[in-house]
């Protein structure tokens, strides 16, 4: 085992004067999204990722239930690899229990990994020591899908946003209270709910103080799971707009977990699908959301609320279909076009076709999935926001 790259020092001393405005963050070239039908994201194949995942693998024992088992095992995240450059915001979809929020907590070693790497900025999180975890923290933040779960009920909301500011000692006396003035007039709320506690703001509000939170530290890259799930409708697009306003203007990356197709589309360049713990499809949101390839992508694609009513993409599942095969495709007891040897082989990740090679699928027969996406209405998901912004 390599020993781990020790990172960059911080000087501490200057975060008193860290500007919390880092500068817009790099966009496509100009008229990179006219046209739903063409791969615009070679550019980005050249550059060095903030964030690579590879072979990531987080199992857990499961031995009361044959549900989403293998040998005992629950393979929540099995085989993931993706990466994130600085300033996109990569979209993660799936199903509830696709093994979405399993692999961001893995990613922050909340949840213990089974095997595989972790590289932010060219050091492996999974064996960092901990005072590289601790300074890394500082750059890698998380925004939760329960706002009130995650804000401790007997702290302010002041305490609650100047909590990573006092634990890595960025800033102290007067300047720290300044400081969190600033963060609450970034999340647009007012200096009046500084003084309240969690269960004095609404949805919203609390949701803006966990994002006030983790941008305290002026980080480069957040994990966000899931962040308007849990929201009226309406808030959900102001919550939306404030990620896009403040990735704009602090520079920020965002590993954007969801199971809202309109959200997806509308906040992400990059779109990674995962079903049963593995990515099935990814590329860039325009060309997947254009053409799927993989028979789940379709599927969930097709299943998105049009005109008020809901299609069937997929047959209703029996108990013997929701076992976790060991190998194989996971999508193998569901898939019309399936054969033995998808039941047999694990199929690799290939360029979808030949017009994109940053649109990659993992099937054994893309060609096949192609043809079915022709007889296969896809629904476009409508968008909660309005036009994009990227």
């Amino acid at each position: 085992m390599e020993a781990p790259v020790e990172p960059a020092p911080r000087d501490d001393s200057a975060a008193v004067e860290e500007p919390l405005h880092r500068g817009p963050a790099p966009r496509p070239p100009a008229g990179s999204a006219s046209s739903r039908h063409v791969c615009h994201d070679k550019h980005t194949d050249v550059r060095v990722p903030l964030l690579s995942v590879r072979d990531l693998r987080t199992w857990f024992r499961t031995d009361s239930s044959p549900r989403f088992r293998s040998n005992g095992w629950h393979r929540a995240v099995d085989g993931v690899s993706f990466d994130v450059h600085q300033g996109q915001t990569l979209g993660l979809v799936g199903e509830s229990g696709s093994g979405k929020t399993t692999l961001a907590r893995t990613i922050l070693r909340l949840v213990p990994a089974r095997e595989g790497s972790v590289h932010f900025r060219g050091v492996d999180l999974l064996h960092a020591s901990r005072a590289q975890l601790r300074d890394l923290r500082r750059d890698v933040q998380m925004v939760f899908q329960d706002p009130l779960g995650t804000l401790n009920p007997r702290m302010t909301a002041e305490e609650i946003i100047a909590e990573p500011l006092r634990i890595h000692r960025a800033i102290h006396g007067t300047q720290l209270r300044s400081r969190v003035a600033a963060l609450l007039e970034h999340v647009q709320l007012s200096p009046g709910h500084a003084r309240r506690y969690p269960h004095e703001l609404s949805g919203g509000q609390r949701q803006r103080i966990g994002i006030a939170r983790a941008i305290a530290l002026s980080p480069r890259l957040l994990l966000c799971d899931e962040p308007v799930s849990a929201l009226d409708v309406s808030v959900q697009a102001q919550i939306l707009n404030l990620l896009v306003d403040l990735k704009a203007t602090l520079g920020l990356t965002y590993l954007l977990i969801s199971h809202n197709l309109a959200v997806v589309e509308h906040m992400s360049q990059q779109l990674a699908v995962m079903y049963r713990g593995r990515i099935v499809e990814r590329g860039p949101t325009d060309r997947v959301f254009a053409r799927p390839a993989h028979p789940y992508t379709q599927a969930l694609l097709a299943s998105a609320v049009l005109d008020g009513r809901r299609q069937e993409a997929t047959p209703r599942r029996s108990a013997a279909t929701m076992v976790l095969l060991p190998q194989g495709c996971p999508y193998c007891p569901l898939c019309s076009i399936a054969t033995e040897r998808c039941a047999s082989q694990t199929p690799e990740s290939r360029p979808a076709d030949a017009e994109c090679g940053a649109h990659v699928v993992a099937c054994h027969y893309p060609e096949e999935a192609g043809r079915l996406r022709e007889q296969t209405t896809i629904a476009h998901p409508p968008s909660l926001i309005g036009p994009k912004d990227r």
